[in-house]
């Protein structure tokens, strides 16, 4: 099932390189991720003990891009029909964490072809002291914070302060030009000229080789002994709004001791019967490392 209805009994509803021109962008990249020669990680890489390995596990088509548009049988994460009765205490604290920051606010504002940092907004900057209105885009989510396309190397929050600059950019260009302009009508002559400039496609590239692409987006987190790991996020073939970016990979942690903040839950089985029995909680190592790196503390 997905996680977004809450209820005792739910029904599953199925409803390119980046340019580096210009872009200034953090290149860290002194761990194993994909290389030129395998862009995909596909079949190779340990992890250096960091996380999983960064391979495909089954397919690239999984998750989402198993079920056709519109279909609304009700599955499991596997892709099977079973038994429509989950289990409301492993829902609910499902989303208890969604509510405490465990969410992306990297979304499709604009088209469906793009991925941006969250939404545009009209924001005051003050420029040789007065103060002129610029279109630029809402701030990111904690939980954004240490998520990194894995296939570069490079943070998500550098690509969003890439792409928040060409926007101030241009919609300084226009403000200068007509002063007297109101925010409605800014946003009117911002966005076909932000549409057309290489944060745009930037934003188009993020969208087809990261946010549809699996392995290809983790977030990394401390564990309980100070070492940095990473987790691999859930990048469907078919982007979800709400499933998307903002879980952990549905396939690589099923069956595992992440399996909470998966996308899907296991239909008939109670969670009790989910966690392992060395563990005295239901979270992860992953999910609680997460929280910790957002600010809250482990007691």
């Amino acid at each position: 099932m997905n996680f977004t209805t809450l209820s005792y009994r739910l029904i599953l509803m199925r409803h390119g390189g980046v340019p580096s021109e210009s872009l200034q962008l953090n290149l860290f990249n002194n761990r194993w991720f994909p290389s030129t020669s395998n862009p995909d990680g596909e079949g190779i890489g340990s992890g250096n003990g960091d996380g999983p390995p960064l391979v495909r596990t089954k397919t690239r088509e999984f998750g989402l891009g198993f079920f056709p548009p519109g279909d609304t049988t009700i599955y499991d994460e596997n892709g099977s029909s079973q038994d429509p009765t989950y289990d409301f205490r492993q829902v609910a604290i499902h989303e208890l964490i969604h509510g405490m920051g465990f969410m992306s606010s990297w979304n499709r504002p604009l088209h469906p072809e793009s991925l941006l940092p969250s939404n545009p907004i009209i924001d005051d900057i003050t420029e040789k002291n007065s103060t002129i209105k610029v279109v630029t885009f809402a701030k990111s989510y904690i939980f954004d914070k240490m998520m990194m396309h894995s296939g570069t190397g490079v943070f998500m929050r550098d690509y969003a302060q890439a792409i928040r600059n060409e926007s101030v950019k241009l919609s300084q260009k226009i403000f200068d030009e007509k002063p007297n302009i109101n925010e409605s009508e800014l946003l009117a002559e911002w966005a076909p000229e932000f549409m057309s400039s290489k944060a745009y496609q930037l934003s188009k590239n993020l969208m087809e080789k990261v946010a549809t692409t699996p392995m290809q987006l983790v977030t990394w987190y401390l564990d309980s002994s100070q070492k940095s790991r990473y987790v691999i996020l859930h990048t469907p073939n078919e982007y979800s709004a709400g499933h998307s970016l903002g879980h952990v990979d549905s396939t690589v942690y099923g069956g595992t001791t992440e399996f909470l903040m998966r996308p899907y839950a296991t239909a008939g089985v109670g969670l009790a019967a989910q966690t392992p029995r060395s563990k005295s909680t239901v979270l992860g190592a992953a999910v609680v490392g997460i929280l910790c790196q957002m600010g809250y503390k482990n007691v």
